[in-house]
């Protein structure tokens, strides 16, 4: 047999001491492990996708979120380290929504009232052009007042009966009213509020007739009250009139009413069974409607405009 006369190559060794085998296997490993950390170097056709140019905008947008400045303007402001520098939000104006309803209502009433509070809050802040804030009761007091240079305070209507409140808790909303230089504006209870700390405590509107047939028996039962969408009748002239006709509707829902006006107070509209529905004070920003103004409809928009009108004459809005 012919002998060949090329060197025998010796066997190559591995890195870990194995033969040429071994080495083989190495190889296969190491390929295997590159397709897995480069999934395009397995998948052609994924090489020559383009990423979708939506997908790059989010997450530009997580890199860097925007910021909104005090002029409305819109810019991003992050930095690649990670850290975002935050702009200072300046010369907003504000306005609060104070929360009157006792915890013992929520406890009742559930997520849904919270989230008309939180409807209402937005409504306000809209018609007003400023920033709205929301806060409970005894939250409030002058400090607060001062701290966010709030121009104006509407106070919410309440479910829970007067006599469960802490007047403790009360007492810095009340001083804001005593004081008589912001407006304020309250909203069914929220008008008994101000009457309270003025010094008329509201009443009952009385018990139904013997033999009468009561037209809401799930709410207040055996009391006279007035509940839905029902007109009331202007009295007198006053900016808070304009544009609403002789007989405007607004919400209702309540049992307890005023006896009589706070001092320098004016009565402004009526109903039967309620003689005080609309007031204001006749030389301070103060006013309040027995019945719920900020629960207008596109069916029965009368509420906005009361509002508004409250807004301009109190000089919130020009």
């Amino acid at each position: 047999m012919e002998q060949s006369h090329r060197r025998p190559t010796p066997p190559r060794r591995s890195g870990c001491g194995g033969v040429a085998a071994t080495g083989v296997r190495r190889l296969r490993r190491s390929s295997a492990t590159r397709a897995d950390r480069h999934p395009s170097r397995a998948d052609p056709d994924r090489r020559r996708r383009r990423p979708d140019p939506h997908q790059r905008l989010c997450v530009q947008q997580r890199r860097a979120p925007r910021m909104v400045d005090h002029n409305g303007d819109r810019s991003h402001t992050g930095k690649r380290s990670g850290v975002f520098r935050r702009r200072v939000v300046q010369n907003r104006r504000v306005i609060l929504y104070v929360d009157n309803e006792h915890a013992s209502t929520y406890e009742r009433a559930g997520d849904g009232l919270l989230a008309a509070r939180t409807r209402i809050t937005y409504r306000l802040g809209d018609l007003a052009g400023d920033v709205c804030l929301l806060a409970r009761y005894g939250d409030v007091d002058p400090g607060l007042i001062d701290q966010h240079g709030i121009r104006a305070v509407f106070i919410s209507g309440h479910g829970a009966p007067p006599e469960v409140y802490d007047e403790h808790e009360r007492e810095g909303l009340c001083e804001i009213i005593r004081r008589g230089d912001l407006p304020v504006f309250g909203f069914c209870g929220g008008l008994q509020f101000i009457a309270d700390a003025l010094g008329v405590a509201p009443v009952r509107m009385g018990r139904l007739p013997g033999g009468a047939a009561d037209p809401h028996p799930d709410y207040e039962p055996g009391w006279i009250t007035e509940l839905g969408y029902e007109p009331v009748r202007l009295v007198g002239d006053h900016p808070l009139h304009d544009g609403l006709g002789a007989t405007p509707v607004f919400r209702h829902a309540h049992s307890y009413h005023l006896p009589t006006l706070s001092d320098g107070f004016v009565r402004l509209a009526e109903t039967d069974p309620c003689p005080i529905q609309l007031a204001a004070h006749e030389e301070r920003p103060l006013a309040g409607a027995q019945f719920h103004p900020e629960y207008w409809t596109t069916d029965n928009p009368d509420g906005e405009r009361l509002i508004r009108n409250f807004l301009r004459w109190a000089e919130v809005t020009s």
